[in-house]
């Protein structure tokens, strides 16, 4: 274990005391003692039913982050010239979507550089008083070519190239950009404090033969690889499947991170992987699902709670899987017969199964009780899906008919149905009900859907007819309709 230099020791924590100050102004889903709002929401990335689970030949296909048509959430819009948006991905804050000349455009959140378009900016959003950079419409990510899928955390963002390469932008305090260091390449100036960053993209090295990519909320990221394995990296908490022997760092405030890709151990046959704040999984070759790390709310489908798991464990009674989406504390699975199973945190009604068992949280004081279930569970009333994505405490489903239906929380308009204020009250601990939906609902008018992606507080589709829709949550512009007004109706993304 090596220990970085003292003198930096002020930066480190910078990162955490910017998401303090944005969850203390409402713009994450945090705030409750369960974690469920630290994640990421989770970046989506499936696969669609009938695709190959085999191992990847010579030449990998596209990866798990927004990937081609069918692939993964995919993004909208004309964006200018011959090149047409296909791929997109969502963070807490931020969106991105990938076009057809392999190059991306990124919008939202982007005091770390995560929108990697040079600089931070290029807008400035005042949020109760404090001036933080974003972009309401995309930006191009500069010096990006031959992208195949793009993955996006909270404040840092990867893409998968036609080689089998990684690019990463954005914060790098915890060896998030996988460099070997959690210094530079630049400084991103945050409230006043220089923190490591990359405004642009740069090579992961050592990094070959990427299948799927995921970055998390809880800043690190997986790659699935040709042979099957993953390799993990940025901060650990778990998320590594074991403690590493060997890379591992520990920062100025106690934080152990890994600045370079590490396996997970006792993985292997991975077909995609899905990281979220504080557990991963894995879809293997074999339509099988294996989970590890947190397990507070039963999010690793085990059958417990409040018992962390490593190395990954296979999710038991659950097979011929064609697709998973990990969320803050959730997670699911797409069948073949295109039904969705969903296990972890129902606070909000995010596994979409209209009621649940309850799980007792003695890792928080006084004891809690909240409404999970700890094994897969069928969502009702839903036939029909072709791919789900799981975000921070809400989930969704693209269904055979090109319509939409999404399920949870609902409080920032995230599920799409014009509304703020319902359809119900879900509330747990004799807290004060929130607008959520227990079990899917359609969002009207929106027609056409070839994919989706769910972020932290906000959703977005794209359209057969190459644009982009999003709703929800849009403090820092992460709907890129130009505006940083909340809507609880899908907006079109204005490509400049």
């Amino acid at each position: 274990m090596e220990t970085r230099a003292p003198e930096q020791g002020s930066k480190g924590i910078v990162v955490r005391l910017v998401a303090a100050t944005i969850a203390a102004i409402g713009l994450l889903a945090m705030g409750t003692s369960v974690r469920e709002a630290d994640a990421h929401e989770s970046n989506p990335r499936f696969r669609g039913p009938g695709q190959p689970h085999s191992p990847p030949q010579s030449h990998p296909g596209p990866g798990h982050g927004c990937g081609g048509a069918g692939g993964g959430g995919t993004g909208g819009g004309d964006g200018g010239g011959a090149a047409r948006p296909v791929g997109i991905d969502t963070g807490s804050l931020h969106s991105c979507a990938l076009f057809s000349d392999g190059s991306a455009r990124c919008w939202g959140y982007n005091d770390y550089g995560q929108l990697g378009n040079g600089a931070t900016g290029p807008s400035s959003c005042a949020i109760n008083g404090i001036n933080l950079q974003c972009s309401p419409t995309p930006v191009p990510v500069v010096n990006l070519a031959g992208a195949t899928s793009i993955s996006i955390g909270d404040y840092d963002t990867c893409a998968r190239l036609s080689d089998g390469s990684v690019q990463c932008w954005g914060v790098n305090e915890n060896g998030e950009l996988g460099l070997g260091t959690a210094t530079g390449p630049e400084t991103c100036t945050v409230t006043g404090v220089g923190l490591a960053c990359s405004t642009r993209p740069v090579s992961v090295p050592g990094l070959t033969n990427v299948t799927s990519i995921s970055t998390s909320a809880e800043e690190h990221s997986c790659a699935s690889l040709a042979d099957g394995s993953v390799k993990c990296w940025g901060l650990e908490a778990g998320q590594f499947g074991t403690t590493p022997t060997t890379g591992l760092f520990i920062s100025p405030q106690g934080l152990p991170y890994v600045p370079s890709p590490v396996a997970v151990p006792n993985l292997a046959g991975v077909s995609a992987v899905e990281t979220a704040s504080f557990h991963s999984c894995a879809l293997l070759w074999d339509s099988t699902v294996s989970c590890w790390g947190d397990n507070l709310s039963g999010e690793l489908g085990v059958g417990t709670s409040e018992n962390d798991v490593f190395p990954p464990a296979t999710v038991p009674g659950l097979t011929g899987s064609t697709a998973i989406a990990v969320g803050g504390q959730h997670t699911c699975a797409l069948l073949p017969d295109r039904s969705v199973r969903c296990w972890g945190n129902n606070a909000w009604g995010q596994l979409g199964t209209g009621t649940s068992t309850s799980c007792l949280l003695t890792a928080v004081f006084p004891p809690i009780e909240i409404p999970c279930d700890t094994t897969p569970t069928p969502v009702p009333g839903l036939a029909g899906a072709t791919a789900i994505a799981a975000g921070g405490t809400h989930t969704c489903a693209l269904l055979d008919d090109t319509s939409v239906r999404c399920w949870g929380r609902n409080d920032n308009g995230q599920l799409g149905i014009g509304t703020t204020s319902g359809p119900s009250g879900c509330s747990y601990n004799g807290g004060a009900p929130v607008a959520c939906a227990p079990t899917p609902v359609a969002v009207p008018n929106l027609t056409g859907v070839v994919a989706i992606a769910a972020g932290d507080r906000h959703t977005c589709a794209l359209l057969a007819d190459s644009s982009v829709r999003c709703w929800g949550y849009n403090v820092f512009g992460q709907l890129g309709d130009g505006t940083t007004t909340d809507s609880p109706t899908p907006v079109t993304v204005v490509w400049q």
